[in-house]
């Protein structure tokens, strides 16, 4: 299970890039976009973050992976600033990828305690 984690943590995440926080931003979605183009279902492993992701990409322009978006997991998790979405959705990725859950679509959030199940069902991305 996973909590949210707070602004602080995620300035970690951030500063250890080594980049302006804009740069990182264009740099990590970029790579987010090529990784996704060739592996769609790879989206599963941002858990509930996706949707702030994808968001991110819908608010650029980019519709390549849809339009569709879950509102209520993007309320529920957007911090207000790009650069915290995207550091959440990294390090949760991230974590992901090391225990070797990257494709599982089940997720388990902790929220005010309270265990909350997750499923990355992105049909658009689904169907990709």
């Amino acid at each position: 299970m996973i909590e949210k984690p707070t602004k602080e943590e995620l300035d970690r995440v951030i500063a250890a890039a080594g980049l302006p926080a804009d740069e990182w931003i264009a740099a990590l979605l970029s790579g987010i976009r090529s990784l996704l183009l060739k592996s769609p279902k790879r989206y599963r492993g941002y858990g509930p973050y996706w949707w702030l992701i994808k968001k991110m990409f819908v608010e650029a322009g980019d519709l390549e992976f849809g339009e569709e978006l879950d509102a209520q997991w993007v309320e529920a998790l957007d911090y207000g600033e790009a650069k915290y979405n995207l550091a959440a959705a990294f390090a949760y990725e991230d974590a992901r990828f090391e225990t070797m859950n990257i494709m599982e679509p089940v997720h388990v959030m902790v929220e005010d305690g309270d265990p909350i199940e997750f499923v990355s069902a992105d049909e658009e991305m689904e169907t990709r």
